[in-house]
């Protein structure tokens, strides 16, 4: 897990009822396309993808093409990458599935979820 702090010592990641996921990366493992045709979102960071994935009970990771995105085939590229959400609810399928050394891919599946409550607030009370 990724914990960044502020100067003040207070942790990012431990906002009041947020959020926060285990991430298993595999780099290298194709799991699903990007789908142009539905229109799905893309992100221009994983991060930026992982928290929308943490908001969505019905995503179960991320994908990443290391392909540019770019809104139809021969336009300029909108990201360097193409970053988008993977469907699923089954950690341990997402887990087996997958097709490995697939280079142009990498894949960051959700696991379990916990809602984090602040500590520091509950001390200052």
């Amino acid at each position: 897990a990724v914990v960044s702090t502020q100067s003040t010592g207070v942790l990012v990641t431990a906002k009041k009822n947020k959020k926060k996921c285990d991430w298993y990366d595999r780099p290298g493992v194709y799991i699903k396309s990007y789908n142009r045709a539905s229109k799905d979102k893309v992100f221009s960071s994983v991060e930026k993808a992982k928290a929308a994935c943490e908001k969505d009970e019905g995503c179960g990771g991320v994908g990443l093409d290391k392909i540019p995105f770019r809104k139809k085939p021969g336009e300029a590229p909108i990201h360097d990458q193409t970053i988008y959400l993977l469907p699923g609810q089954n950690v341990q399928l997402m887990l087996q599935s997958g097709r490995p050394n697939q280079h142009r891919f990498n894949s960051y599946v959700k696991g379990g979820c916990k809602k984090k409550k602040d500590k520091k607030d509950k001390k200052d009370k």
